[in-house]
């Protein structure tokens, strides 16, 4: 009996040291999509939260991810549209004009999605990896740019 304890122990911990990293990444969203004006978000700030639901935040990520992407180029397009004195960068127009992090957004969901497929999911969880590390980067360069203008 002793040897399931420490084995569920073993399992519980390791779920909570995976766990962590998707928090710390969903907490990076909410603050991105929070430095959107409200009028702006495709989607209440809260419900990014919703992902840590099994099964249902697989479906709910591909929601998230274009509703961020649509909420920037929303802010994006608003923010030039008020600029009176031409502070916005010929840069971030044409991003505003693209779906910002939306493609590798969505190849990240998709990915993550074809890893629970056996056999092929574990060639593909290095391609998630990359994808969503990527993605996170992305996520933190906007919510940088919106606070810093």
């Amino acid at each position: 009996m002793k040897g399931w304890e420490t084995m569920a122990g073993a399992l519980f911990m390791l779920a909570l040291v995976g766990l962590l990293p998707f928090i710390l990444f969903i907490k990076v969203q909410y603050d991105t999509l929070k430095q959107v004006a409200e009028q702006n978000r495709a989607m209440p700030v809260a419900q990014v939260w919703l992902q840590l639901i099994p099964v249902f935040g697989l479906i709910w990520q591909f929601h998230v991810v274009r509703s961020i992407a649509d909420s920037l180029r929303n802010e994006l397009e608003f923010r030039n549209s008020v600029s009176t004195l031409g502070i916005w960068e010929e840069a971030i127009l044409d991003e505003a004009n693209i779906h910002p992090t939306f493609t590798t957004g969505q190849w990240y969901c998709i990915t993550v999605c074809i890893t629970l497929i056996p056999f092929i999911g574990f060639v593909t969880w290095i391609f998630a990896l990359i994808l969503w590390i990527t993605y996170w980067n992305q996520l933190i360069k906007y919510k940088k740019m919106l606070q810093s203008y």
